[in-house]
């Protein structure tokens, strides 16, 4: 007998009387393994893949048609029929929902005038709805800009639409406003298409009002025998601050 005959046999897997060495033993048991245990997982990416697969074969940049001729095109000879998966049902649903564009957001704008004097108040309201369902819009971001066309000046104002699609804001006019202001919003939101609506008033330096002053009395009564008291009443417009009296004989009096 071989001097090794006896290890050999010691290690040796008797199985209905059939041998089997370790090493072909060990490598069986690894596998049997993996697949008993990792088969729900390895299922599970495999679902995740297709589905992902699936979602990236519309773009919007095409027709439905030509979608849904693509998809299928595409992915009937990769899952086929055995996949458990309706290719023709998925890739109308993904082509008709990926293709439909986005909608406009319509902007208007409310305002409190359309002249106003260094000093006044302008108040604006700005709503925004969905232009194809006319529905308003909250959460849209606002870009509020105003330019003088007479000095070039600019300046902005932020905001952010309510619930109800709408955002009240306001300035008081100062002297670089004066001339033709225009103001234009901008409105945007994912996924909506920006929409922006302008309007234009006008603004004039404050001036005063008052009347230009005019002297003006009247007397009573204007002739009688000395001594005569008469009585002056002053009549002057423009708010005059003093007065300066100058009768004939050469008196004068304030």
């Amino acid at each position: 007998m071989h001097p090794i005959s006896g290890p050999r046999r010691n290690h040796m897997i008797w199985n209905k009387g059939v041998t089997q060495s370790p090493i072909e033993h060990a490598s069986r048991n690894p596998v049997s393994l993996f697949h008993s245990h990792n088969t729900g997982i390895i299922s599970l990416v495999l679902i995740a893949l297709l589905l992902l697969t699936f979602v990236g074969t519309c773009t919007a940049a095409e027709s439905v048609d030509n979608c849904y001729l693509r998809c299928i095109i595409t992915n009937t000879p990769v899952y086929g029929s055995n996949s458990g998966i309706d290719v023709k049902s998925f890739c109308r649903e993904q082509c008709a929902s990926q293709n439909t564009p986005p909608s406009d957001l319509s902007v208007s704008i409310q305002k409190n005038g359309n002249s106003y004097t260094v000093g006044d108040r302008f108040s604006i309201t700005v709503s925004v709805i969905d232009s194809s369902t006319k529905s308003p819009v909250s959460g849209a971001s606002l870009n509020i800009e105003y330019y003088n066309q007479n000095t070039q000046q600019r300046f902005s104002q932020k905001g952010t639409t309510d619930s109800s699609g709408k955002y009240s804001t306001g300035v008081k006019w100062s002297e670089n406003a004066v001339g033709s202001m225009n103001i234009k919003v901008t409105a945007t939101k994912t996924p909506y298409n920006s929409g922006s609506s302008s309007t234009t008033v006008s603004v004039k330096s404050a001036q005063s009002t008052a009347e230009p002053i005019r002297a003006s009395f009247t007397l009573s009564p204007q002739s009688g025998t000395v001594p005569l008291t008469v009585t002056f009443t002053d009549t002057s417009v423009g708010n005059p601050e003093s007065r300066l009296w100058k009768f004939h004989d050469g008196q004068t009096f304030t």
